[in-house]
């Protein structure tokens, strides 16, 4: 148990150091809701130290949507985990250099036991805010149904009324299952090492288990003009303003010149769609899901297979561009209504790029 680590597994202890430090500057968690109301959808995200919604008045309309059902507004500071949380990740962060510096076997045990306990305790708190929060109903709420709870998801998506709330790990929800897949190599490499296991299985399996820890893919992956072909229309994927891409449940990545084509494609292999990502129009390299996006169709602005359709990160770069080439601004759910016209029109093969 006091035996030294190996020096590679006590540079992995550095990194998993450093990649803790990471959940300091960006968001652990999403929650996401949709409803009639609000077509574009509403969201707001956990940080270790606050909870802060998608766009500037996102907060404020979940809490006037809430107030019809009767659930306690969404307020900062009656939420006392923010408060110490950062705390426990510098404990945790000062654990992992100390086992730097003292690399024993035991300290890493001990690591990946203190991880396992703080995520299993953090889900735990996190079930039962939500638990509260979607219970805990004012009985003279402007809509009441007896009975009825209004529970948000752990994790996945789920009705409530029309209202659809989805909750999913955000970066560093990613980054905390990464790290606990390394400490866990790292633990079961050296307790292979203490018993004498053959040292080439023991080391083809930490590679691998590295090698898929580090490729899962969570989300939209870039690429440079002309590198791929369109997945629906198999033209050369040129202009990236348009550009767009599909996630599959099993983590394969479908890429698409247009977001016609990827709405196409989806339409084609709907139990193949896990998220839905677009470029923005002005930045493309930045990606926005499609539900987030605002989405503009102008008649004057053609997309390369001629649905003339446009993402944008923020209302106010969409009415630029509807300033200077008009057009009317869709919701997700819209643009799929229009795509499925143009399809009924008209084959894919007759599709051209402009």
């Amino acid at each position: 148990m006091l035996e030294r680590l190996s020096t590679s597994h006590r540079y992995l202890l550095l990194v998993i150091a450093a990649a803790l430090v990471i959940l300091y500057v960006v968001p652990i968690w999403s929650i996401r809701l949709v409803a009639p109301q609000y077509p574009e959808g509403l969201g707001m995200t956990l940080w270790i130290d606050r909870i802060v919604g998608h766009s500037e008045f996102d907060l404020q309309n979940i809490n006037l949507l809430n107030h019809y059902i009767g659930m306690e507004p969404i307020i900062e500071a009656s939420i006392p985990e923010f408060r110490y949380t950062p705390y426990i990740l510098g404990f945790t962060i000062a654990g992992a250099m100390v086992a730097f510096f003292y690399p024993r076997r035991i300290m890493a045990y001990l690591g990946l036991i203190n991880l396992v306990l703080i995520g299993a305790a953090g889900l735990y708190d996190f079930w039962r805010w939500e638990y509260n929060y979607g219970h805990r109903l004012d009985p003279d709420a402007p809509i009441s149904i007896p009975g009825m709870s209004y529970q948000p998801p752990l994790l996945g998506c789920k009705n409530l009324l029309n209202i659809t709330a989805c909750s999913y790990p955000h970066i560093g929800g990613f980054i905390l299952i990464g790290v606990g897949a390394i400490l866990s190599a790292i633990c079961l490499s050296e307790w292979l090492t203490s018993h004498r296991a053959h040292k080439k299985v023991m080391r083809g399996f930490l590679a691998a288990l590295l090698f898929l820890s580090a490729c899962v893919v969570s989300g939209p992956v870039d690429f440079k003009s002309g590198a791929y072909t369109c997945d629906y229309c198999k033209m050369s994927i040129i202009d990236m303003r348009f550009k767009s891409e599909i996630l599959s449940p099993k983590g394969k990545v479908y890429r698409f010149d247009s977001i016609e084509c990827m709405l196409a494609w989806a339409r084609q292999h709907s139990n193949m769609v896990q998220a839905r990502w677009v470029s923005d129009f002005f930045e493309p390299k930045r990606w926005i899901s499609l539900e987030a996006a605002y989405l503009l169709r102008s008649d004057t602005l053609p997309s390369p297979m001629g649905a003339f359709l446009s993402a944008y990160a923020t209302p106010a770069a969409l009415n630029r561009v509807r300033a200077q080439y008009g057009g009317v601004r869709l919701s997700a759910e819209a643009a799929i209504r229009h795509v499925e016209q143009i399809m009924s029109e008209t084959r894919p093969e007759a599709h051209s790029h402009e």
